[in-house]
């Protein structure tokens, strides 16, 4: 191929992509006027379809693809289809739209929705706005519980920490974290340095009370009925049944106070049920 041959060739090459390129821009726009002239003449329902076609074209124009969506959900709200409402909001908000009341309504119907996926979504890309981590990066952390899903929690509550080092609320949930994830020592670590600070956390000392009580309960429950279950006890029998119920009274001596203070704080009629147990098997 000669050089004049391979730099025509390019040049052609080049202009196939601008007028592509071009073309699909012009799409776009030209897709999102004819979709505004439907709204302009209140048939709502073919404007989002002309809408949805735009956004298959797509756009360089990140700003563009917010607003549009933006109008979208408009319509989609006078049409009360929440769940194009979601689709949309996702749409701006996966662009970057960053406002409150779009995320507020967002979330809001997500939850009604029971629409877990966009929530996580919603969250996990806000608390990467610096104007926006604290507050957002808290509620993930909430999702993450109620969820179960407690490695996630963990991770969540040591960003806010990152934070403020000092986040009580962001603690508690480190050390129940760490609790449902079999790291015992490592969370009563974490519960001991809020009641160190804040004695009266009525949260704290709940989570340490039912963690001694429910600990103390199952050794004794298991000791209890394993020897009633003996036709005929030993004395073997009764020192192996009495050493198990020693073990449950000391986690019982550690439970009492905690629960005790965690239900003058906040009175719960579960916890007065485990400390009436509690004080009759101490007996």
């Amino acid at each position: 191929m000669t050089q004049s041959l391979f730099r025509k060739t390019v040049l052609l090459s080049l202009f196939k992509l601008i007028v592509v390129a071009g073309f699909g821009q012009n799409t776009f726009n030209t897709l999102c006027d004819s979709a505004q002239e439907k709204v302009n003449s209140g048939n709502l329902e073919k404007a989002l379809y002309i809408y949805d076609k735009a956004f298959e074209q797509g756009s360089t124009d990140s700003l563009k693809i917010i607003w549009t969506a933006t109008i979208c959900s408009m319509c989609a709200n006078e049409l009360q289809d929440e769940k194009a409402i979601i689709k949309y909001n996702n749409i701006a908000i996966e662009y970057g739209a960053a406002d409150q009341a779009v995320i507020e309504q967002q979330l809001n119907l997500a939850k009604k929705h029971e629409d877990l996926e966009t929530i996580e979504k919603v969250l996990v890309r806000l608390k990467d706005k610096p104007e926006l981590a604290k507050k957002y990066t808290l509620k993930l952390m909430y999702f993450y519980y109620n969820n179960k899903r407690y490695s996630e929690t963990l991770q969540t509550a040591e960003e806010l920490l990152e934070l403020n080092p000092h986040d009580v609320t962001a603690l508690y949930f480190k050390g129940v974290a760490l609790l449902n994830t079999n790291q015992d020592a490592a969370g009563i670590e974490v519960l001991m340095d809020i009641l160190a600070e804040h004695p009266d956390n009525e949260k704290a000392n709940r989570q340490l009370g039912l963690l001694y009580y429910n600990k103390a309960s199952a050794v004794f429950d298991k000791a209890n009925k394993k020897y009633k279950s003996l036709t005929e006890p030993t004395r073997l029998d009764f020192h192996k049944y009495t050493e198990e119920i020693k073990k449950a009274e000391g986690d019982y001596k550690t439970a009492l106070p905690y629960l005790e203070k965690s239900n003058d704080v906040a009175p719960k009629e579960y916890l007065g049920q485990a400390i009436s147990l509690t004080r009759s098997r101490l007996k």
